[in-house]
């Protein structure tokens, strides 16, 4: 995903919500046409994304698969502890909302 190389790269920026919503479109419909197949993100050359883009990505991924589910079949590689921490709070913040 942040690879520096033009074919691997899937996003432009990791600070707004839209490109969170691109991504996140295409891990789903990655998902969709592979069933029972896993998806890795690539977090390398990253080091720092908007908390909205976590949350549009990782966090509306994260509710709408379910915790089984999402960690079954979506994994995450080559974070830095930024990034990880900001995709937890994401997910986090999602599951406190979806529980009140």
């Amino acid at each position: 995903m942040g690879s520096t190389s033009p074919e691997y790269a899937e996003a432009t920026g990791f600070g707004t919500r839209k490109s969170g919503l691109q991504i996140r479109t295409k891990i789903r419909n990655l998902l969709n046409a592979k069933q029972n197949y896993p998806i890795i993100i690539d977090w390398e050359g990253v080091p720092v994304i908007s908390s909205s883009f976590a949350d549009e990505l990782i966090g509306k991924l994260f509710l709408e698969m379910g915790a089984m589910t999402f960690s079954s079949y979506v994994k995450n590689r080559n974070m830095e502890s930024l990034v990880r921490n900001l995709l937890d709070k994401a997910v986090a913040q999602r599951l406190t909302q979806e529980i009140d």
